[in-house]
């Protein structure tokens, strides 16, 4: 897949986020877990657009800076370093989920196969 394919999926999926943020009641499924699974999908176009990385090595990289966000949450970050942008507040969160770590693990996989066994494998591309 080309690196402007990666863009226009990027371009696409921060749409539907910013469509979820401002739409969606918060506490649905959709906002509170599918928006989660749906942005690390997001990171991993938006970085595979940029960069040529192996897409495993990406997937884990992915995964791991969105439990590293999650944990901040649960350690209360924001609040620690007095962060009071709310833009920040809302792009770092405030709320630890155990909810969203499987959300998270579960869009990296959905990627990581998509990406590793479809997307890549009609390109050419390991």
């Amino acid at each position: 897949m080309k690196k402007q394919h990666y863009a226009l999926l990027a371009i696409v999926l921060l749409l539907i986020e910013i469509a979820i943020a401002i739409f969606v009641p918060g506490g649905t499924f959709i906002r509170a877990s599918f928006g989660d699974f749906l942005v690390v999908i997001l990171i991993y176009c938006a970085v595979r657009a940029v960069f040529d990385v192996d897409p495993l090595k990406l997937a884990v990289a992915v995964c791991l800076f969105a439990f590293a966000v999650e944990f901040a949450q649960y350690f209360h970050f924001v609040d620690r370093v007095g962060i009071e942008n709310k833009i920040l507040r809302i792009m770092i969160g405030t709320s630890y989920s155990t909810g969203d770590l499987i959300m998270y693990f579960g869009g990296c996989v959905t990627i990581y196969v998509i990406d590793r066994f479809a997307l890549s494998q009609k390109s050419g591309n390991p």
